[in-house]
């Protein structure tokens, strides 16, 4: 990926984070004017438009539904908390190396993803790159 559409992502993402990274609450107000479901599509749509996440998800066989249910199963895992600027439960969509854990754990029977949630939070405290 080239620097200018390294910068853009991460520019996509921020705003995607900020949105769905915000602390929720019931309020009536909240629960009425709760934006999250656009914010995930903008999410989706941000893994289909780079070549460098299509690709994953195509060498995974993934769809758009898919990529649903593991955000879901992220944030009722753990995952939906703030460690080190990213929102796991989001920043775990954006980069290629934790796009493939992540599909390669749904692909898997019996897959712990409260594990899964704990070893991409360990994975951004840390600070790595590469492969997790």
């Amino acid at each position: 990926m080239g620097l200018w559409a390294s910068i853009k992502k991460n520019k996509e993402l921020a705003k995607i984070q900020k949105e769905l990274g915000k602390p929720k609450s019931f309020s009536l107000d909240d629960l009425l004017n709760d934006n999250s479901e656009q914010y995930k599509e903008a999410l989706f749509d941000m893994v289909e438009k780079y070549d460098f996440l299509r690709s994953v998800i195509i060498e995974h066989n993934a769809n758009r539904d898919d990529l649903k249910n593991i955000y879901r199963m992220l944030i009722m895992a753990g995952a939906g908390q703030w460690i080190k600027g990213n929102f796991v439960a989001t920043a775990a969509f954006a980069f290629s190396q934790t796009l493939d854990f992540i599909l390669t754990k749904y692909e898997e029977e019996d897959t712990n993803w409260s594990e899964v949630s704990f070893q991409l939070i360990m994975y951004f405290e840390k600070g790595k790159l590469g492969a997790i």
